[in-house]
């Protein structure tokens, strides 16, 4: 990962968060329980049929930058869940990136998107402090382990673990809904 690259997409991951969690202060809680799942069942859905990237038909930077970055992380301010996944999947299906490079841009665009978020919700005084440290370390032992595994293992399988992934999220947030 190069910094100067990636600098300039993680600003534009802060300011499309920090919008997200602007908007979602004035939205109705029901519709995020209706969209959580079905945004989890898409990111699934999408790995499992998506074919391997080909190298033509890149969106230019800019772009990616102005428009598809700070799209995901306005919905990481608003929703949150499977950011990295949709970070993960628009490098492969947008930029062209193999699912490594793309799973490496990944982690610094959804840190920056999660420290804007964190700034807005702490200006409002919407915190769960326990809910949140226990999450934060959690992201960090799971991104040790993460990096640290990343470029030992085959990329097939990392597909695998984003639809499984997706599949348990939604399975356990439909139970804590009590949809099933």
């Amino acid at each position: 990962m190069h910094w100067k690259k990636i600098k300039s997409l993680m600003m534009a991951s802060f300011i499309g968060a920090i919008i997200g969690s602007v908007i979602v202060q004035f939205v109705n809680t029901e519709i995020l329980s209706f969209m959580i799942p079905c945004v989890l069942g898409f990111i699934a859905i999408y790995f499992i049929f998506a074919p391997e990237p080909k190298k033509k038909q890149r969106l230019p930077d800019n772009s990616y930058q102005n428009a598809v970055v700070p799209a995901i992380a306005c919905y990481d301010g608003m929703f949150g869940p499977g950011t990295g996944s949709f970070f993960v999947m628009a490098g492969v299906a947008i930029k062209k990136l193999d699912i490594i490079k793309s799973t490496v841009m990944a982690k610094p665009l959804n840190f920056s998107s999660n420290i804007a978020s964190l700034i807005v919700f702490l200006s409002f005084g919407h915190v769960v402090w326990v809910v949140g440290l226990t999450m934060m370390l959690g992201q960090a032992i799971g991104a040790f382990f993460g990096t640290h595994y990343l470029f030992k293992v085959n990329p097939k399988f990392i597909r695998v673990l984003i639809v499984a992934m997706s599949f348990l999220m939604l399975i356990r947030y439909t139970f804590s809904m009590g949809w099933l």
